[in-house]
């Protein structure tokens, strides 16, 4: 049985906004929930990324470290906006760490999985809106129940996005 949480929450990201119910289910299905809470290092620079972390709330703090060993902040990240969807198509290392800062509900989508439903599903990948393609828009789409969710912005000096792997486990 499909998760109307989920659903709701996969159906506001671009990259899913062309999938049907069943398509988005089986994504859903996939996909991990975890509550982190204030000071979990939820991924840490350097470390390989495994896919894309979407808050449903809370907040953390985006940092990188400089060539002089301190930490400087980049970026702040909540509910409503997504990380890191590149790692679900390509296998590449954390740019950023992550810390949570406030009590935060996200949603894990890890790569290795997602690439197998989409290996196994043609008609999910030709639906997917994967930025940089031209697939035609899709027709019948309802209206999200939530304002879409938003990639992160990153500072001025910051490289493209290649942010986020998978959350801490849970204590």
């Amino acid at each position: 049985m499909s998760d109307p949480f989920l659903i709701s929450h996969l159906k506001n990201i671009p990259l899913f906004a062309r999938l049907t119910q069943p398509q988005v289910s089986l994504i859903a299905e996939i996909v991990q929930v975890h509550r982190l809470e204030p000071g979990t290092l939820a991924l840490q620079e350097g470390q390989p990324s495994t896919g894309m972390i979407v808050f449903v709330s809370g907040r953390g703090l985006l940092t990188r470290r400089r060539g002089d060993g301190f930490e400087e902040q980049i970026a702040a990240v909540g509910g409503g906006q997504f990380l890191n969807e590149a790692s679900l198509y390509e296998a590449r290392l954390e740019t950023v760490s992550l810390r949570i800062v406030e009590s935060a509900v996200v949603l894990f989508i890890p790569r290795d999985p997602f690439t197998r439903v989409i290996g196994r599903h043609a008609e999910i990948r030709a639906n997917l809106r994967i930025p940089g393609s031209s697939h035609p828009a899709g027709a019948g789409q309802s209206a999200p129940a939530h304002p879409p969710a938003q990639p992160i912005a990153q500072a001025q000096s910051a490289p493209p996005a290649k942010m986020v792997s998978r959350p801490a486990p849970l204590a």
